[in-house]
Protein backbone atom coordinates (compact mmCIF):
# COMPACT_ATOMS: atom_id res chain seq x y z
CA UNK A 1 0.00 0.00 0.00
CA UNK A 2 2.87 2.41 -0.90
CA UNK A 3 0.28 4.25 -2.66
CA UNK A 4 -1.13 5.62 0.38
CA UNK A 5 1.81 7.00 1.10
CA UNK A 6 3.03 10.31 1.80
CA UNK A 7 5.55 11.71 -0.80
CA UNK A 8 8.88 12.28 1.49
CA UNK A 9 8.22 8.60 2.71
CA UNK A 10 8.03 6.69 -0.17
CA UNK A 11 11.55 8.37 -0.74
CA UNK A 12 12.79 7.45 2.29
CA UNK A 13 11.68 3.96 1.97
CA UNK A 14 13.49 4.07 -1.22
CA UNK A 15 16.93 5.13 0.21
CA UNK A 16 16.26 2.81 2.51
CA UNK A 17 16.21 0.03 0.23
CA UNK A 18 18.82 0.53 -1.50
CA UNK A 19 21.35 0.85 0.87
CA UNK A 20 20.39 -2.45 2.39
CA UNK A 21 20.75 -3.56 -1.03
CA UNK A 22 24.54 -2.43 -1.40
CA UNK A 23 27.30 -4.98 -1.07
CA UNK A 24 29.14 -2.98 0.74
CA UNK A 25 28.78 -1.12 3.99
CA UNK A 26 30.04 1.89 2.98
CA UNK A 27 28.86 3.90 -0.09
CA UNK A 28 30.01 7.43 -1.26
CA UNK A 29 27.30 9.95 -0.92
CA UNK A 30 28.17 11.51 -4.68
CA UNK A 31 27.68 7.91 -6.10
CA UNK A 32 24.65 7.14 -4.33
CA UNK A 33 23.40 10.28 -5.36
CA UNK A 34 23.78 10.01 -8.33
CA UNK A 35 22.46 5.98 -8.59
CA UNK A 36 18.68 7.69 -7.48
CA UNK A 37 19.32 11.40 -10.00
CA UNK A 38 19.37 13.05 -6.59
CA UNK A 39 21.48 16.29 -5.35
CA UNK A 40 23.88 15.23 -2.24
CA UNK A 41 21.55 17.40 -0.45
CA UNK A 42 18.76 15.62 -0.87
CA UNK A 43 20.14 12.07 0.07
CA UNK A 44 21.66 13.42 3.06
CA UNK A 45 18.93 14.91 4.44
CA UNK A 46 16.52 11.97 3.87
CA UNK A 47 19.56 9.74 5.77
CA UNK A 48 19.48 12.18 8.45
CA UNK A 49 15.64 11.56 8.79
CA UNK A 50 16.28 8.18 8.62
CA UNK A 51 18.80 7.77 11.16
CA UNK A 52 15.55 9.92 13.55
CA UNK A 53 13.33 7.30 12.58
CA UNK A 54 15.68 4.80 13.47
CA UNK A 55 15.62 5.83 17.38
CA UNK A 56 11.90 6.54 17.08
CA UNK A 57 11.32 2.90 16.45
CA UNK A 58 14.02 1.85 19.01
CA UNK A 59 15.29 -0.58 16.05
CA UNK A 60 19.55 1.40 17.06
CA UNK A 61 20.25 -2.75 18.32
CA UNK A 62 18.94 -3.53 13.78
CA UNK A 63 20.00 -1.35 12.13
CA UNK A 64 22.87 1.26 12.08
CA UNK A 65 23.33 4.21 9.81
CA UNK A 66 26.32 6.61 10.27
CA UNK A 67 27.11 9.73 7.72
CA UNK A 68 29.52 12.11 10.08
CA UNK A 69 31.71 13.24 7.15
CA UNK A 70 29.32 13.39 4.99
CA UNK A 71 31.16 11.62 1.79
CA UNK A 72 30.13 8.38 2.53
CA UNK A 73 27.20 6.84 4.44
CA UNK A 74 27.89 3.51 6.57
CA UNK A 75 25.21 0.99 6.71
CA UNK A 76 24.69 -2.24 8.74
CA UNK A 77 21.77 -4.27 9.25
CA UNK A 78 20.35 -7.35 10.48
CA UNK A 79 19.86 -10.05 8.13
CA UNK A 80 16.90 -10.89 10.40
CA UNK A 81 15.54 -7.24 10.92
CA UNK A 82 12.18 -6.63 9.08
CA UNK A 83 12.24 -3.54 6.87
CA UNK A 84 8.47 -3.74 6.69
CA UNK A 85 8.65 -1.58 10.29
CA UNK A 86 9.62 1.44 8.49
CA UNK A 87 6.87 1.11 5.89
CA UNK A 88 3.92 0.37 8.43
CA UNK A 89 6.02 3.10 11.01
CA UNK A 90 5.10 5.56 7.86
CA UNK A 91 2.07 4.44 6.36
CA UNK A 92 0.31 5.46 10.12
CA UNK A 93 1.71 8.84 9.64
CA UNK A 94 -0.01 9.40 6.03
CA UNK A 95 -3.25 10.96 5.12
CA UNK A 96 -4.86 8.72 3.40
CA UNK A 97 -3.50 5.57 5.40
CA UNK A 98 -5.16 7.28 8.15
CA UNK A 99 -8.39 8.23 6.45
CA UNK A 100 -8.56 4.42 5.29
CA UNK A 101 -8.97 3.57 8.50
CA UNK A 102 -11.64 5.78 9.78
CA UNK A 103 -13.27 4.87 6.49
CA UNK A 104 -12.93 1.06 7.90
CA UNK A 105 -13.93 1.60 11.25
CA UNK A 106 -16.98 3.65 10.86
CA UNK A 107 -15.41 6.59 12.74
CA UNK A 108 -15.13 9.33 9.77
CA UNK A 109 -17.50 12.08 10.14
CA UNK A 110 -16.73 14.52 7.37
CA UNK A 111 -13.41 15.78 5.74
CA UNK A 112 -12.84 18.98 7.78
CA UNK A 113 -13.16 17.29 10.79
CA UNK A 114 -10.95 14.64 10.04
CA UNK A 115 -7.97 17.37 9.11
CA UNK A 116 -8.55 18.94 12.07
CA UNK A 117 -8.15 15.68 14.04
CA UNK A 118 -4.97 15.00 12.24
CA UNK A 119 -3.22 17.84 12.02
CA UNK A 120 -3.76 18.48 8.46
CA UNK A 121 -5.27 21.20 6.08
CA UNK A 122 -8.34 21.15 4.09
CA UNK A 123 -6.93 21.75 1.21
CA UNK A 124 -4.07 18.87 2.29
CA UNK A 125 -6.67 16.74 2.71
CA UNK A 126 -9.19 17.19 -0.60
CA UNK A 127 -6.60 17.16 -3.29
CA UNK A 128 -5.19 13.84 -1.67
CA UNK A 129 -8.97 12.29 -2.01
CA UNK A 130 -7.97 12.40 -5.68
CA UNK A 131 -5.09 9.86 -5.19
CA UNK A 132 -7.16 7.73 -3.09
CA UNK A 133 -10.05 7.73 -6.22
CA UNK A 134 -7.46 6.82 -8.43
CA UNK A 135 -6.48 3.55 -6.02
CA UNK A 136 -9.80 2.66 -5.60
CA UNK A 137 -10.92 2.46 -9.36
CA UNK A 138 -8.10 0.37 -9.82
CA UNK A 139 -10.84 -2.42 -7.53
CA UNK A 140 -13.55 -1.03 -9.76
CA UNK A 141 -14.72 1.24 -6.85
CA UNK A 142 -15.05 4.91 -5.94
CA UNK A 143 -15.07 7.33 -3.31
CA UNK A 144 -18.56 9.31 -2.50
CA UNK A 145 -18.25 11.02 1.10
CA UNK A 146 -21.80 12.27 0.19
CA UNK A 147 -23.05 8.56 0.44
CA UNK A 148 -23.65 6.53 3.65
CA UNK A 149 -21.03 4.07 2.79
CA UNK A 150 -18.37 6.48 1.43
CA UNK A 151 -16.77 4.06 -0.70
CA UNK A 152 -18.94 3.13 -3.85
CA UNK A 153 -19.31 -0.71 -5.57
CA UNK A 154 -19.71 -4.24 -4.61
CA UNK A 155 -19.08 -5.43 -1.35
CA UNK A 156 -16.66 -8.02 -2.33
CA UNK A 157 -14.54 -5.64 -3.74
CA UNK A 158 -14.66 -3.75 -1.08
CA UNK A 159 -13.40 -6.46 1.24
CA UNK A 160 -10.35 -7.04 -1.09
CA UNK A 161 -9.10 -3.25 -1.05
CA UNK A 162 -9.26 -3.40 2.78
CA UNK A 163 -7.59 -6.83 3.26
CA UNK A 164 -5.23 -5.57 0.60
CA UNK A 165 -4.49 -2.70 3.00
CA UNK A 166 -4.25 -4.54 5.88
CA UNK A 167 -2.37 -7.18 5.07
CA UNK A 168 0.29 -5.37 3.50
CA UNK A 169 0.94 -3.16 5.87
CA UNK A 170 0.64 -4.90 9.08
CA UNK A 171 1.37 -8.69 8.07
CA UNK A 172 2.22 -10.06 11.50
CA UNK A 173 3.82 -6.64 13.19
CA UNK A 174 1.05 -5.76 15.15
CA UNK A 175 -2.82 -6.52 15.22
CA UNK A 176 -4.79 -3.58 13.61
CA UNK A 177 -8.31 -4.26 14.99
CA UNK A 178 -9.03 -3.13 18.30
CA UNK A 179 -12.93 -4.47 17.98
CA UNK A 180 -11.66 -7.74 17.44
CA UNK A 181 -9.71 -10.17 20.49
CA UNK A 182 -6.82 -11.39 18.20
CA UNK A 183 -6.53 -14.05 21.01
CA UNK A 184 -9.91 -14.91 21.11
CA UNK A 185 -10.25 -15.25 17.00
CA UNK A 186 -7.31 -17.45 17.24
CA UNK A 187 -8.85 -19.76 19.84
CA UNK A 188 -12.00 -19.89 17.65
CA UNK A 189 -9.70 -20.51 14.84
CA UNK A 190 -7.39 -23.32 16.20
CA UNK A 191 -10.61 -25.18 17.49
CA UNK A 192 -12.21 -25.51 14.42
CA UNK A 193 -9.38 -26.05 12.17
CA UNK A 194 -7.95 -29.55 13.79
CA UNK A 195 -9.00 -31.63 10.66
CA UNK A 196 -5.71 -32.54 8.59
CA UNK A 197 -7.76 -31.23 5.38
CA UNK A 198 -7.95 -28.04 6.79
CA UNK A 199 -4.30 -27.26 7.74
CA UNK A 200 -2.92 -26.39 4.75
CA UNK A 201 -5.57 -23.55 5.19
CA UNK A 202 -3.32 -22.29 7.98
CA UNK A 203 -0.08 -22.24 5.80
CA UNK A 204 -0.71 -18.37 6.45
CA UNK A 205 -2.04 -17.75 9.80
CA UNK A 206 -2.12 -13.75 10.27
CA UNK A 207 -3.39 -13.77 6.43
CA UNK A 208 -6.52 -16.23 7.76
CA UNK A 209 -6.52 -14.08 10.84
CA UNK A 210 -7.00 -10.88 9.21
CA UNK A 211 -9.66 -11.71 6.32
CA UNK A 212 -11.89 -13.63 9.38
CA UNK A 213 -11.56 -10.08 10.86
CA UNK A 214 -12.75 -7.54 8.13
CA UNK A 215 -15.80 -10.04 7.66
CA UNK A 216 -16.56 -9.56 11.09
CA UNK A 217 -16.14 -5.53 11.10
CA UNK A 218 -18.08 -5.22 8.00
CA UNK A 219 -20.76 -7.23 8.86
CA UNK A 220 -21.03 -5.42 12.35
CA UNK A 221 -21.13 -2.45 10.46
CA UNK A 222 -23.89 -3.30 8.40
CA UNK A 223 -21.89 -4.03 5.08
CA UNK A 224 -23.59 -7.91 4.31
CA UNK A 225 -23.05 -9.70 1.21
CA UNK A 226 -25.72 -9.23 -1.19
CA UNK A 227 -25.23 -11.53 -3.80
CA UNK A 228 -23.04 -14.16 -5.30
CA UNK A 229 -19.96 -13.29 -7.39
CA UNK A 230 -19.03 -14.79 -11.10
CA UNK A 231 -16.54 -17.00 -9.59
CA UNK A 232 -19.01 -19.55 -7.83
CA UNK A 233 -18.11 -22.72 -9.94
CA UNK A 234 -14.70 -22.45 -8.66
CA UNK A 235 -13.80 -25.57 -6.51
CA UNK A 236 -10.70 -25.54 -5.33
CA UNK A 237 -9.01 -29.20 -5.16
CA UNK A 238 -6.70 -28.08 -2.20
CA UNK A 239 -9.52 -28.26 0.09
CA UNK A 240 -13.56 -29.03 -0.45
CA UNK A 241 -16.25 -26.58 -0.03
CA UNK A 242 -18.09 -28.92 2.14
CA UNK A 243 -15.45 -28.96 4.58
CA UNK A 244 -14.79 -25.33 4.73
CA UNK A 245 -18.40 -24.66 4.85
CA UNK A 246 -18.58 -27.26 8.09
CA UNK A 247 -15.55 -25.07 9.32
CA UNK A 248 -17.47 -21.57 9.30
CA UNK A 249 -20.50 -23.34 10.61
CA UNK A 250 -18.42 -24.29 13.84
CA UNK A 251 -16.77 -20.81 13.81
CA UNK A 252 -19.60 -18.68 12.83
CA UNK A 253 -21.05 -19.57 16.84
CA UNK A 254 -18.07 -17.99 18.11
CA UNK A 255 -19.26 -14.75 16.49
CA UNK A 256 -23.27 -13.51 17.09
CA UNK A 257 -23.32 -11.52 14.39
CA UNK A 258 -22.21 -14.56 12.05
CA UNK A 259 -24.96 -16.21 13.47
CA UNK A 260 -27.89 -13.56 12.55
CA UNK A 261 -27.30 -14.32 8.80
CA UNK A 262 -30.51 -15.36 6.89
CA UNK A 263 -28.93 -18.48 5.26
CA UNK A 264 -28.91 -17.20 1.61
CA UNK A 265 -26.29 -14.34 3.05
CA UNK A 266 -24.45 -16.83 5.40
CA UNK A 267 -23.95 -19.16 2.04
CA UNK A 268 -22.94 -16.03 -0.25
CA UNK A 269 -20.06 -14.96 2.76
CA UNK A 270 -19.06 -18.71 3.27
CA UNK A 271 -18.39 -18.97 -0.60
CA UNK A 272 -16.11 -15.51 -0.68
CA UNK A 273 -14.46 -16.62 2.18
CA UNK A 274 -13.48 -19.45 0.54
CA UNK A 275 -12.30 -18.37 -2.76
CA UNK A 276 -10.26 -15.57 -0.90
CA UNK A 277 -8.88 -17.81 1.53
CA UNK A 278 -7.59 -20.31 -0.75
CA UNK A 279 -6.39 -17.92 -3.38
CA UNK A 280 -4.83 -15.89 -1.03
CA UNK A 281 -1.93 -18.86 0.10
CA UNK A 282 0.80 -19.71 -1.29
CA UNK A 283 1.46 -23.51 -1.34
CA UNK A 284 5.11 -24.52 -0.42
CA UNK A 285 6.46 -27.56 -2.32
CA UNK A 286 7.44 -29.34 0.48
CA UNK A 287 4.08 -29.12 2.02
CA UNK A 288 1.89 -30.20 -0.84
CA UNK A 289 2.66 -34.06 -0.12
CA UNK A 290 0.45 -33.19 2.93
CA UNK A 291 -2.50 -32.26 0.42
CA UNK A 292 -5.41 -34.23 0.06
CA UNK A 293 -5.03 -35.10 -3.53
CA UNK A 294 -8.22 -36.51 -3.49
CA UNK A 295 -10.21 -33.49 -3.47
CA UNK A 296 -9.19 -33.31 -7.35
CA UNK A 297 -12.18 -35.34 -7.96
CA UNK A 298 -14.97 -33.70 -10.18
CA UNK A 299 -13.69 -29.79 -10.39
CA UNK A 300 -14.87 -28.19 -13.05
CA UNK A 301 -13.54 -26.75 -15.61
CA UNK A 302 -13.56 -23.12 -16.01
CA UNK A 303 -11.16 -20.58 -17.31
CA UNK A 304 -8.86 -20.57 -14.73
CA UNK A 305 -8.62 -23.99 -14.70
CA UNK A 306 -7.53 -23.92 -18.53
CA UNK A 307 -5.23 -21.48 -18.21
CA UNK A 308 -3.43 -23.48 -15.72
CA UNK A 309 -3.56 -26.60 -17.51
CA UNK A 310 -2.23 -24.91 -20.63
CA UNK A 311 0.42 -23.30 -18.63
CA UNK A 312 1.88 -26.42 -17.14
CA UNK A 313 1.64 -28.39 -20.50
CA UNK A 314 3.90 -25.29 -22.23
CA UNK A 315 6.05 -25.44 -19.27
CA UNK A 316 7.02 -29.06 -19.55
CA UNK A 317 6.63 -29.13 -23.91
CA UNK A 318 9.17 -25.93 -23.91
CA UNK A 319 12.03 -26.94 -21.26
CA UNK A 320 11.64 -30.82 -22.19
CA UNK A 321 11.13 -31.36 -18.04
CA UNK A 322 9.08 -34.05 -16.36
CA UNK A 323 7.29 -33.29 -13.20
CA UNK A 324 6.89 -36.00 -10.56
CA UNK A 325 2.79 -35.65 -8.89
CA UNK A 326 4.54 -33.05 -6.19
CA UNK A 327 6.27 -31.14 -8.45
CA UNK A 328 2.87 -30.81 -10.69
CA UNK A 329 0.40 -30.13 -8.17
CA UNK A 330 3.02 -27.68 -6.42
CA UNK A 331 2.17 -25.87 -9.79
CA UNK A 332 -1.38 -26.61 -10.50
CA UNK A 333 -2.47 -25.59 -6.79
CA UNK A 334 -0.02 -22.31 -6.95
CA UNK A 335 -1.41 -21.42 -10.34
CA UNK A 336 -5.22 -22.39 -9.91
CA UNK A 337 -4.71 -19.52 -7.00
CA UNK A 338 -2.73 -16.71 -8.88
CA UNK A 339 -4.99 -17.05 -11.71
CA UNK A 340 -8.47 -17.29 -9.76
CA UNK A 341 -7.48 -14.36 -8.03
CA UNK A 342 -6.79 -12.23 -11.21
CA UNK A 343 -9.09 -13.02 -13.00
CA UNK A 344 -12.01 -12.32 -10.29
CA UNK A 345 -10.97 -10.10 -8.15
CA UNK A 346 -10.24 -6.38 -9.12
CA UNK A 347 -7.28 -4.61 -7.75
CA UNK A 348 -3.47 -4.80 -8.12
CA UNK A 349 -1.81 -7.53 -6.12
CA UNK A 350 1.43 -6.73 -4.48
CA UNK A 351 4.33 -7.49 -6.92
CA UNK A 352 7.62 -9.12 -5.42
CA UNK A 353 10.64 -7.73 -6.94
CA UNK A 354 12.18 -10.68 -6.30
CA UNK A 355 15.60 -9.47 -8.75
CA UNK A 356 16.18 -6.42 -6.28
CA UNK A 357 15.66 -8.28 -3.30
CA UNK A 358 19.27 -8.95 -1.38
CA UNK A 359 18.50 -12.94 -1.12
CA UNK A 360 17.54 -13.51 -4.98
CA UNK A 361 21.21 -11.51 -5.97
CA UNK A 362 22.83 -14.20 -7.49
CA UNK A 363 19.15 -15.92 -8.30
CA UNK A 364 19.57 -18.97 -10.81
CA UNK A 365 16.74 -21.30 -12.33
CA UNK A 366 19.25 -23.98 -14.24
CA UNK A 367 17.27 -23.46 -17.41
CA UNK A 368 18.69 -20.61 -20.16
CA UNK A 369 16.71 -16.86 -19.09
CA UNK A 370 16.18 -16.19 -22.46
CA UNK A 371 14.19 -18.71 -22.89
CA UNK A 372 12.39 -18.50 -19.32
CA UNK A 373 11.28 -14.72 -20.53
CA UNK A 374 10.63 -15.96 -24.42
CA UNK A 375 8.57 -19.04 -22.39
CA UNK A 376 6.73 -16.46 -20.46
CA UNK A 377 5.74 -13.85 -22.86
CA UNK A 378 4.89 -16.72 -25.58
CA UNK A 379 2.15 -17.28 -23.17
CA UNK A 380 0.42 -14.17 -23.30
CA UNK A 381 -0.06 -14.36 -27.33
CA UNK A 382 -2.42 -17.41 -26.60
CA UNK A 383 -6.27 -16.36 -26.88
CA UNK A 384 -6.61 -18.12 -23.64
CA UNK A 385 -4.79 -15.45 -21.58
CA UNK A 386 -6.63 -12.32 -22.99
CA UNK A 387 -8.13 -12.07 -19.78
CA UNK A 388 -4.45 -11.64 -18.26
CA UNK A 389 -3.18 -9.44 -20.54
CA UNK A 390 -3.45 -6.29 -18.25
CA UNK A 391 -1.76 -7.93 -15.38
CA UNK A 392 1.17 -9.59 -17.06
CA UNK A 393 3.85 -8.40 -15.79
CA UNK A 394 2.52 -9.14 -11.95
CA UNK A 395 2.18 -12.07 -12.75
CA UNK A 396 5.68 -12.81 -14.50
CA UNK A 397 6.98 -11.68 -11.15
CA UNK A 398 5.21 -14.59 -9.45
CA UNK A 399 5.71 -16.93 -12.43
CA UNK A 400 9.67 -16.42 -11.85
CA UNK A 401 9.22 -17.31 -7.87
CA UNK A 402 7.33 -20.57 -8.85
CA UNK A 403 9.41 -21.73 -11.07
CA UNK A 404 12.64 -21.05 -9.15
CA UNK A 405 11.16 -23.22 -6.07
CA UNK A 406 10.76 -26.13 -8.38
CA UNK A 407 13.79 -25.83 -10.05
CA UNK A 408 15.58 -25.43 -6.70
CA UNK A 409 14.96 -29.06 -5.65
CA UNK A 410 16.92 -30.09 -8.61
CA UNK A 411 19.78 -27.68 -8.08
CA UNK A 412 23.69 -29.86 -7.08
CA UNK A 413 25.14 -29.36 -4.54
CA UNK A 414 28.29 -27.65 -3.50
CA UNK A 415 30.84 -29.55 -1.01
CA UNK A 416 32.38 -26.96 1.31
CA UNK A 417 34.64 -27.99 4.34
CA UNK A 418 35.32 -25.72 7.54
CA UNK A 419 38.29 -26.69 9.09
CA UNK A 420 38.54 -24.78 12.76
CA UNK A 421 42.19 -24.96 14.96
CA UNK A 422 40.63 -21.95 17.33
CA UNK A 423 36.88 -22.37 17.91
CA UNK A 424 34.21 -25.10 17.08
CA UNK A 425 31.83 -22.60 17.95
CA UNK A 426 33.24 -20.69 15.16
CA UNK A 427 32.64 -23.93 12.71
CA UNK A 428 29.50 -24.15 13.55
CA UNK A 429 28.70 -20.41 13.29
CA UNK A 430 29.73 -20.63 9.42
CA UNK A 431 27.53 -23.91 9.14
CA UNK A 432 24.18 -22.00 10.33
CA UNK A 433 25.30 -18.70 8.45
CA UNK A 434 25.90 -20.32 4.98
CA UNK A 435 22.74 -22.67 5.05
CA UNK A 436 21.28 -19.37 5.44
CA UNK A 437 22.49 -16.99 3.26
CA UNK A 438 23.21 -18.74 0.13
CA UNK A 439 20.82 -19.58 -2.42
CA UNK A 440 21.43 -22.95 -3.48
CA UNK A 441 21.99 -26.22 -1.52
CA UNK A 442 25.76 -27.05 0.52
CA UNK A 443 27.10 -30.44 1.76
CA UNK A 444 29.65 -30.50 4.87
CA UNK A 445 32.39 -32.99 3.85
CA UNK A 446 36.19 -33.09 5.85
CA UNK A 447 38.80 -31.45 4.44
CA UNK A 448 40.23 -34.42 3.61
CA UNK A 449 37.51 -35.35 1.44
CA UNK A 450 37.74 -35.94 -2.26
CA UNK A 451 34.73 -34.58 -2.92
CA UNK A 452 35.60 -31.30 -1.37
CA UNK A 453 34.81 -27.96 -3.97
CA UNK A 454 35.32 -25.19 -1.22
CA UNK A 455 37.36 -24.69 2.12
CA UNK A 456 37.33 -22.19 5.35
CA UNK A 457 40.08 -22.21 7.34
CA UNK A 458 41.57 -20.52 9.62
CA UNK A 459 45.09 -22.51 9.25
CA UNK A 460 46.92 -23.12 5.79
CA UNK A 461 45.78 -26.95 4.67
CA UNK A 462 47.24 -26.32 1.36
CA UNK A 463 49.73 -29.48 2.11
CA UNK A 464 47.07 -31.81 3.95
CA UNK A 465 44.86 -31.22 1.02
CA UNK A 466 43.88 -34.27 -1.93
CA UNK A 467 43.65 -31.62 -4.37
CA UNK A 468 43.98 -27.81 -5.17
CA UNK A 469 40.75 -25.57 -4.01
CA UNK A 470 39.33 -22.29 -3.09
CA UNK A 471 39.89 -21.50 -0.04
CA UNK A 472 38.71 -18.51 2.23
CA UNK A 473 40.96 -17.82 5.18
CA UNK A 474 39.73 -16.01 8.52
CA UNK A 475 40.46 -14.94 11.74
CA UNK A 476 38.89 -14.98 14.99
CA UNK A 477 37.74 -11.55 14.36
CA UNK A 478 34.64 -12.31 12.11
CA UNK A 479 33.43 -8.63 10.24
CA UNK A 480 30.08 -8.89 8.30
CA UNK A 481 31.86 -7.52 5.23
CA UNK A 482 34.34 -10.31 5.19
CA UNK A 483 30.71 -12.79 5.61
CA UNK A 484 28.98 -10.65 2.79
CA UNK A 485 32.93 -11.34 0.73
CA UNK A 486 32.66 -15.14 2.01
CA UNK A 487 29.20 -15.35 0.43
CA UNK A 488 30.06 -13.54 -2.89
CA UNK A 489 33.15 -15.54 -3.30
CA UNK A 490 31.13 -19.05 -3.33
CA UNK A 491 28.04 -17.75 -5.36
CA UNK A 492 30.95 -17.15 -8.17
CA UNK A 493 32.30 -21.14 -7.31
CA UNK A 494 29.28 -22.13 -7.86
CA UNK A 495 28.26 -20.73 -10.97
CA UNK A 496 31.80 -21.37 -12.54
CA UNK A 497 31.20 -25.24 -11.01
CA UNK A 498 27.71 -25.79 -12.40
CA UNK A 499 27.79 -22.96 -15.68
CA UNK A 500 25.07 -21.26 -14.18
CA UNK A 501 22.94 -18.41 -15.84
CA UNK A 502 22.66 -16.05 -13.15
CA UNK A 503 19.95 -12.67 -13.73
CA UNK A 504 22.56 -10.68 -12.57
CA UNK A 505 25.08 -12.12 -15.75
CA UNK A 506 22.18 -11.49 -17.96
CA UNK A 507 21.65 -7.82 -17.19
Amino acid sequence: MKALLNKEFIFRLEVLNNLSREHKNTTSISDYAGKLSKDRRTILKTIEALKNDILDLDCEKYITIISNDESSVFVDIAPDFDTNYFLLYYLEQSVLFNLCLELFNGTFVDLQSFATKHYYSYSTVYRKMKDLNQLLEQYDLSLDLTTSTYIVGREQNIRFFFFTLFWESYKVLKWPFPSVDHTNLKKALEENTEAEELQPFLIKPNMVFIWLAITIIRISNGHVLTEEYEYTESVFPMLSKETFSGFFSSFSKHYPNLETLNQTGWNYEANFLYFTLLTSQVYPLNQIASLQLTNFVGVKMNTSNLITEHWIKQFMAEFDCSLDVNNYFYLYYNLLSLHSRYLYLPGPVEIINIFNDTSYANMDLFIDYELVFTFLDSLFSNPIFASLQSQKQSLISFYLLLISELMNGKRPVLNIAIFSHSSVFQKDFFETMLIKSLSFPVNFVSYASREIDFLITDVSLSKLLQKEVPTFVWNSNIQQEKLSRLVSYLNIVYTEKYKVKTFSSKK
